[in-house]
């Protein structure tokens, strides 16, 4: 049997698709969010649009792709996505390619043009966090393919492709620093050991592999890595575990204390919260799982993982995402053909939320088959109105703003040894000496978006940046007599 032939090997369970009617978004306001589902079956994406309860409202028009469309990640900018479209399952068809997509303001797909051509079986996706390249894992040949993001979302192939270093490549994770790329390897029909390998990302996106392979359990699946660079977690779905690594200045992965660390079921794909205290592990994501699960994990100092339950999906969960403030998870179903909704509590625990599932309106959601679009990060800006010494000085930083919601936090250091958190918009602060003072604002967004990019592998959740913060110097005089 084909490595690439997981999905075909268990559709002998009967497949019968029943559309469920679902009320048409409401108009977009700022600060909505989408998650995108890909239908490998149906050959389109659904765009759900997220409610404040955290309720999911899908979008009546699904948007076509090119035939079995598996991975989907969106770019930092939140302005274009990307499918990996590979086998269709019981026929000979294999797109062997990427669909090109546009976010339109209101988080429409509007397909680029006819889609680009990749490799072999296609699968797994990754954008660099710094937006300017997407990598391409190929099953049917056990390779990677780089392509450079043009300004207008349109893709070009950098180089040729470049072997994995071993059969069944399957997932892919970066860092958030861009400097190293991981693939996963692994037959999910299989019973052998399987294999991580490492390559170093060079400045213009190509890639170069690192050192000898490193092992893992049966069958590597979607993988997660903490939004402070600090540590990798691989699922294997065929030996039930998830192994935790350190990764090391030099891309050198070291195991966590105690990993690796159970999981039931069929384990096919992780996620790290935004905060990076909590790891999310899809148990279900073969058809012929009859897994529900869910299961969560706290990161410890030292990235292992302590299990604080398992929670109920749809049926056979394959993917999941948090979203940008961590205060929801959805996962996409395989056999259900949902997805289901999550409000993440402090401690980690899961609670449903109303309504869950969510029908796609399509048919079967796959391997790493959802993608939230990027909270953008916000931009300070402010005016100092200096007075003499020993009386109030004034700021103003209404000019301050959001691309995709509002402030809700200005953090001020005044540059004399006072800091105010969370002092509005127009603080007053008394310089009791006359002198220079470097003054820094920091703003952060109604979704906990601020300086910090947040990466958690393959798609960004946070396009944080250094716009976030202004410095000022102002000249406070004496007083006059």
């Amino acid at each position: 049997m084909a490595r690439h032939g997981f999905l075909s090997a268990f559709l002998s369970v009967a497949v019968i698709w029943t559309s469920t009617a679902v009320p048409t978004a409401a108009a977009d306001e700022p600060g909505n969010r989408q998650i995108y589902v890909t239908n490998i079956l149906s050959d389109n994406i659904s765009t759900f649009d997220i409610a404040a309860d955290g309720r999911l409202v899908r979008r009546a028009e699904l948007v076509t792709t090119d035939a079995a469309p598996r991975s989907i990640v969106v770019t930092p900018d939140g302005r274009f996505a990307y499918t990996a479209n590979g086998v269709k399952p019981m026929t000979p068809d294999d797109s062997n390619s990427i669909s090109m997509f546009r976010i339109a303001p209101g988080g429409q797909l509007v397909p680029l043009r006819d889609p680009v051509k990749a490799n072999k079986d296609p699968d797994a996706l990754a954008v660099a966090p710094n937006g300017r390249t997407l990598y391409v894992v190929n099953r049917g040949t056990d390779t990677v393919l780089a392509f450079r993001i043009g300004g207008d979302g349109r893709l070009t192939r950098l180089a040729e492709p470049i072997a994995t270093g071993a059969e069944s490549a399957r997932g892919m994770a970066m860092p958030p620093d861009g400097r190293f790329l991981f693939v996963s390897h692994g037959d999910p029909l299989g019973t052998a050991q399987d294999w991580l390998t490492r390559f170093a990302v060079y400045g213009d996106g190509t890639l170069k592999q690192l050192g000898d392979r490193i092992p893992i359990g049966t069958a590597g699946g979607a993988m997660a890595v903490t939004p402070d660079g600090r540590f990798l977690y691989v699922p294997c779905s065929g030996s039930q575990e998830v192994f935790g690594f350190r990764i090391e200045p030099d891309g050198e992965l070291t195991p966590v204390p105690g990993s690796r660390f159970d999981a039931p079921d069929v384990p096919i794909a992780a996620v790290a919260t935004p905060d990076g205290r909590h790891l999310y592990v899809a148990d279900g994501g073969l058809i012929a799982s009859t897994s529900q699960l869910v299961s969560a994990y706290r990161i410890k100092d030292n990235g292992a993982l302590v299990r604080l339950g398992d929670f109920t999906a749809g049926r056979a969960p394959v993917a999941l995402t948090p979203t940008p403030n961590g205060e929801h998870l959805y996962v996409s179903n395989i056999n259900s053909w949902d997805v289901a909704g999550f409000r993440i509590e402090k401690d980690g625990q899961l609670e449903t939320v109303e309504g869950s599932p969510f029908p796609t309106g399509g048919r079967q959601p796959a391997f790493q088959s959802i993608v939230v679009k990027p909270n953008l990060g916000p931009v300070a800006q402010f005016s100092a109105y200096p007075t003499p010494a020993g009386r109030p000085a004034t700021f103003d930083a209404t000019g301050s703003r959001d691309p995709d919601g509002r402030i809700a936090r200005y953090d001020w250091d005044f540059g004399d040894g006072t800091v105010l958190q969370n002092g509005g918009a127009t603080p007053a602060h008394v310089y009791q000496q006359a002198g220079t003072y470097h003054v820094r604002l920091t703003v952060t967004d109604n979704e906990n978006c601020s300086a910090k990019l947040v990466y958690t592998g393959t798609s960004v959740l946070c396009a944080g940046s250094a716009a976030a913060m202004r410095n000022e110097t102002i000249v406070v005089p004496r007083t006059s007599a």
